[in-house]
């Protein structure tokens, strides 16, 4: 609780060093750097995701710009392709801290928010909160400030509606769905929300670690002996709790169903979430021991050490991907790789929008745990057409991937623009 009450406090003196930075941002020398807060540290490869992808995408617009990430000081900072020619900044309460991240937010060429699936208070009003404290601040002294490819569920909550109401006027808004769009439009009764894509869309892959390429070593023994390959990701935490186990027996008998129908189908399993509890590749693990013996030699276990470019790399190695998790969904379909998908939090509709993808594609957890036989039938029709879907796909992906460079263009305005001329 007293936790809490400091962290609050401390959003209510954010506004008050806007004169500091702005002093900063008149007398010190301009770096060639974007500051840039993901939504949280260490440890979401969607996250690391999104940060290499803004890093990748940079490289490609206005490559003197460094990318550097401000961090809270309870954070580890998250790991990107390559080291960073900054450390990060961290906000912190002793001055020493706050003058560092003072000077770092009016130095910075701008400033942008990873804002993921987190600003609609979902985990926490606080998160929120503090990620739009600081882009007000930004933009209050002067150096452009964007959150940037952002999603909202639907649900969000009252103090973080406030906070899109309040937003200052020079923040630019960029949704990442057209779905998102429309609802911050409504919360706000603006139209000042500008559709975006994910940011995930420009992180380019990279086979490095020894697990990713293994199952790239599996998947080409499989082409070579005439077989489909299929991703497969389970999402557990789509379901309550106690639903768990009987939802991961499902899933056992979803794709079990469609490898004795289809003999020529091998799989690699991908996990996009490691945390220790209900995890990926727990998940993974539980499918795969409760699948029939002569099936498992058809299924590797992607494992890690993995980073999100290893994962886009052995995604972009497959002919179809059934995906519980949107960046594992962005990673394949930024690929080329047409998906299918167990949809939560209203996060897969707009996505599929972007690349006019029919709803087929769409299966609730419900589906699954209902209906598993019918859900492997959808399964295997869509795999069916998924040249037809890969093409769809391949006609769409330049333009969102123009769309998530919007991302870019919000945060560094001047520097993209002259670029653009």
């Amino acid at each position: 609780m007293l936790t809490e009450l400091r962290h609050r406090a401390e959003l209510k003196l954010l506004p008050l060093a806007a004169p500091w930075v702005r002093r900063a941002r008149r007398d010190q020398a301009m770096r060639d750097v974007l500051l840039a807060m993901p939504p949280a540290g260490k440890g979401s490869l969607g996250d690391q995701a999104i940060l290499q992808g803004l890093i990748d995408g940079l490289a490609s617009i206005a490559p003197h710009i460094t990318v550097q990430q401000l961090m809270r000081q309870d954070w580890k900072p998250t790991e990107t392709a390559e080291p960073s020619a900054y450390e990060p900044v961290v906000m912190g309460r002793n001055p020493e801290r706050f003058s560092h991240f003072m000077h770092a937010l009016g130095t910075a060429r701008g400033f942008g928010v990873l804002g993921a699936d987190v600003m609609d208070g979902k985990y926490g009003d606080l998160i929120s909160l503090r990620l739009m404290s600081v882009a007000n601040l930004a933009a209050a002294a002067g150096t452009p400030s964007a959150l940037m490819g952002f999603s909202l569920s639907g649900q969000s909550s009252e103090a973080t509606c406030q906070a899109f109401r309040s937003l200052h006027r020079n923040v630019a808004v960029r949704n990442r769905d057209c779905v998102s769009q429309e609802r911050f439009n409504t919360i706000t009764s603006t139209k000042r929300s500008e559709l975006s894509a994910d940011l995930a869309f420009l992180m380019q892959p990279r086979l490095r670690s020894e697990p990713a390429k293994d199952a790239a070593a599996f998947i080409e023994n499989a082409r070579a002996g005439g077989h489909t390959i299929l991703g497969f990701n389970g999402n557990s935490l789509n379901v309550e709790p106690d639903e768990r186990p009987a939802y991961t027996e499902r899933l056992a008998f979803l794709l079990t169903t469609l490898l004795d129908e289809r003999p020529n189908i091998s799989v690699v399993m991908i996990p996009h979430d490691l945390r220790k509890h209900h995890s990926d590749l727990e998940t993974a693990e539980t499918v795969f021991a409760q699948m029939p013996e002569q099936l498992q030699k058809r299924i590797t276990i992607l494992r890690p050490p993995i980073d999100a470019w290893d994962v886009k790399a052995v995604a972009g190695l497959c002919d179809f991907v059934f995906a519980g998790r949107m960046h594992l969904a962005i990673a394949s379909l930024g690929s080329g790789v047409p998906v299918a998908c167990t949809v939560y939090a209203g996060k897969f509709e707009g996505l599929f929008h972007h690349f006019h993808l029919p709803s087929d594609g769409l299966i609730t957890p419900e589906d699954v745990m209902q209906a598993p036989q019918n859900a492997a039938q959808r399964l295997a029709r869509l795999l069916d057409d998924r040249e037809r879907t890969a093409q769809l796909v391949s006609s769409q992906l330049g333009s969102v991937k123009e769309q998530a460079r919007r991302n870019i263009q919000a945060a560094l305005p001047d520097i993209t623009s002259t670029k653009a001329a």
